[in-house]
């Protein structure tokens, strides 16, 4: 993918490409457009990290759900490890899109 980062202008353009792609490699999996509206969160919202931290290698996996744990308790999320845990799944998937472009 010739896109290094997500930022406002683009994203419109990378949500809809993950989709496609979403639909194309996994068929079975209903509604890629919700992950991908989960992928846009932390570029839509000021919330202290990103997404591109991910891809570009500045957080793990593993660091991207902790920081979502925070994320959702400070805003009063209930469930926010079940939360943090979808985010990273779909997460994983934005990635394998990313590194396949």
């Amino acid at each position: 993918m010739t896109i290094k980062n997500i930022t406002k202008d683009n994203k419109k353009k990378v949500r809809h490409n993950f989709i496609v792609w979403m639909n194309e490699k996994y068929p079975n999996i209903a509604r890629p457009e919700i992950m991908a509206s989960n992928v846009m969160l932390s570029i839509n919202n000021a919330i202290g990290f990103s997404i591109n931290d991910l891809l570009t290698g500045k957080i793990t996996i593993d660091e991207y759900e902790k920081k979502y744990i925070d994320y959702f308790i400070k805003i009063g999320r209930k469930s926010a490890k079940n939360h943090a845990s979808v985010q990273k799944n779909n997460a994983k998937y934005f990635i394998d899109f990313f590194n396949s472009k």
